[in-house]
């Protein structure tokens, strides 16, 4: 769900010490550019670890969760979208003291299915060209690859930016807290192969297709964007799940909608992605 981090950055000024920062790229660009005009800040934030993101999900997006499996929002005591393993499970404990686990992701009945092909997702996550948290000091997310399937305990990819960054992983090698082993570009974009593309080939696209619909988008310098079917497809589409699930009378006909389907609605995106590259 959405955080904000200005409250963050008001208890870094407020405080004394040295902090390190986590966030989505949204976070580190606000976070870098406030370093640029607020006093003192800059001196304060020494270390910034970026995680990878394809998009965000709104709190309707829980709601609409809470809503298909037979949850009122009252009932709930905790709720953890990830843990249990990996990619692992989302937690809803009810106060009666029964729990509710919902697999992640990899399945029919997986709870991302709902929002892999963007239902949910905030009109600007549809504008952002930053999967990889490219202004951190340390970037890290998930490993999507096939060969990790298996793994319960998971393979995190991790890019150290700057000297900084690759001076604190040295530093946590050498004491043991992580396990580090090198991989080529090839094997991390690989990682994010999907959202990557969704993230910078098919953008200019995109923001083409939003300016015509009157939204405001950021100046971006980008190449022309193929007008090809492929391409438009993979412009529509995401901002056609956006209005369904933004529009509270069409929100509330997906509840109606199996959890298998909307992977196969998905399954339509990859299936666009992975041709829209074959043509490139």
């Amino acid at each position: 769900c959405p955080v904000a981090l200005n409250e963050g950055l008001k208890c870094i000024l407020e405080e004394k010490g040295k902090f390190a920062v986590v966030g989505l790229p949204c976070h580190i660009h606000g976070i870098r550019k406030a370093e640029e005009h607020v006093e003192g800040l800059s001196e304060k934030i020494v270390l910034h670890i970026g995680l990878f993101c394809s998009h965000t999900v709104n709190f309707m997006g829980t709601d609409f969760l809470l809503k298909k499996f037979g949850v009122r929002r009252d009932e709930v005591a905790k709720l953890d979208y990830r843990g249990r393993g990996w990619p692992g499970f989302m937690s809803i404990q009810l106060k009666n003291g029964s729990a509710l686990n919902v697999q992640f992701t990899r399945g029919w009945k997986a709870y991302w299915n709902v929002f892999s092909p963007f239902f949910f997702t905030p009109l600007r996550c549809m504008m952002c060209s930053d999967q990889f948290g490219e202004l951190s000091d340390i970037s890290v997310g998930d490993a999507w690859l096939s060969e990790l399937k298996g793994d319960d305990l998971g393979e995190s990819v991790l890019i150290a930016r700057t000297a900084v960054g690759e001076e604190v992983l040295t530093l946590m090698e050498n004491s043991g807290v992580v396990s580090l082993k090198a991989v080529s570009p090839s094997k991390v974009k690989e990682s994010q192969a999907f959202s990557l593309n969704f993230k910078k080939e098919n953008l200019s696209g995109r923001l083409s297709f939003l300016r015509m619909l009157g939204k405001k988008t950021p100046d971006i310098d980008l190449k022309p964007h193929s007008s090809s079917l492929l391409n438009l497809l993979g412009a529509f589409l995401p901002c056609l799940s956006f209005h369904i699930s933004s529009n509270k009378r069409l929100r509330s006909l997906l509840l109606y909608v199996p959890l298998p389907l909307f992977r196969i609605y998905f399954g339509l995106f990859m299936c666009i992605f992975l041709l829209s590259r074959r043509r490139s």
